[in-house]
């Protein structure tokens, strides 16, 4: 039996845990984990009339996040706090609606794939872990992007965990249909 089923509140949740199409786009929630309960992975495909190399930029400018995120976002303001262009090891702080998000790029590979890590800490104890990959595709016309987001929760925020994937696929819309009308102008 799946780590999905095996979880009471999981079986309220399922119909929610799925893969669903959005209009055009697809999107995948799922729980499944090998390592525990408190995971879930969110993920999402957008094409973007623009070159790889212009959102690839896009997306590593993270102190420009502000001008082109919306107000609804969870994102308030972003800012690097390390020195020197952004690049393995590049660390900054997204200050959330949550709460500040701590932040790190784990992976870059220019112009097609980023993945950054986020963690948000209370009373000095990580409850929530976020891996954001992004892989850029050249297509006709332009890019398309493959963001697949893991989150973790940890402590007491675990019972949050049903919420998780509803909440997360909701912002990562929000910032996918941002960063491609920012792009695309």
């Amino acid at each position: 039996m799946s780590t999905l089923h095996q979880h009471p509140i999981n079986r309220l949740v399922d119909p929610l845990l799925q893969e669903r199409w959005l209009g055009k786009e697809r999107m995948i929630m799922t729980t499944e984990s090998k390592i525990d309960d408190a995971m879930y992975r969110v993920e999402l495909q957008r094409d973007i009339d623009a070159p790889v190399e212009d959102v690839f930029a896009r997306l590593i400018d993270v102190p420009g996040y502000s001008s082109w995120l919306p107000k609804k976002s969870a994102s308030r303001s972003c800012g690097l706090t390390s020195d020197g262009p952004v690049d393995v090891g590049t660390t900054y702080v997204d200050h959330t609606v949550l709460g500040p998000m701590v932040g790190e790029v784990l992976e870059l590979q220019r112009p097609t794939r980023v993945v950054f890590r986020q963690r948000l800490s209370r009373l000095g104890r990580v409850v929530f872990e976020a891996l954001q990959t992004n892989m850029l595709e050249a297509i006709e016309g332009g890019t398309r992007v493959h963001h697949r987001f893991d989150g973790k929760l940890f402590g007491p925020a675990r019972l949050l965990r049903p919420f998780g994937p509803r909440m997360s696929g909701k912002e990562r819309r929000i910032v996918l249909d941002a960063l491609k009308a920012s792009v695309e102008k």
